[in-house]
């Protein structure tokens, strides 16, 4: 039995995708990337990126020609919570978008979050509840 990375194993998986690009064409490519730490002040922060991309060139109406790879959407999310999962700091970026007015989110994330933080921070459940 061919191990995992062994020649023959590479030829079938490369004959295995050349036959799907036959059949289909890559037209969206999004990626989420999660990560999590522990700072030195003892809050968990976790950081969330999506990333969309199309492997062509296209148009964009607000920021003109985008090349392959370029990103569509770039956003980031970064949230500290403290061991009883208070949520203590808040933060949204928005690194490219394809409408202007999508980096509107920006500042009504952060009013909620310092609506929130006012009442004593908000927890995880009621982030995701709206209160």
């Amino acid at each position: 039995m061919p191990s995992r990375h062994s020649p023959a194993r590479l030829e079938t998986d490369a004959s295995r995708e050349q036959e799907c690009c036959e059949r289909r064409r890559l037209m969206h490519r999004r990626s989420i990337e999660c990560t999590g730490h522990l700072r030195n002040d003892g809050l968990w922060e976790v950081e969330a990126r999506l990333v969309d991309t199309k492997p062509f060139a296209l148009r964009d109406h607000f920021r003109g020609d985008l090349q392959p790879g370029d990103p569509v959407h770039d956003i980031s999310v970064r949230l500290a919570v403290d061991d009883t999962l208070t949520i203590r700091e808040a933060e949204t970026t928005m690194r490219a978008t394809p409408f202007p007015t999508c980096t509107e989110v920006e500042p009504v994330l952060q009013r909620s979050w310092e609506n929130a933080s006012g009442q004593g921070g908000a927890t995880s459940s009621g982030a995701r509840s709206g209160g």
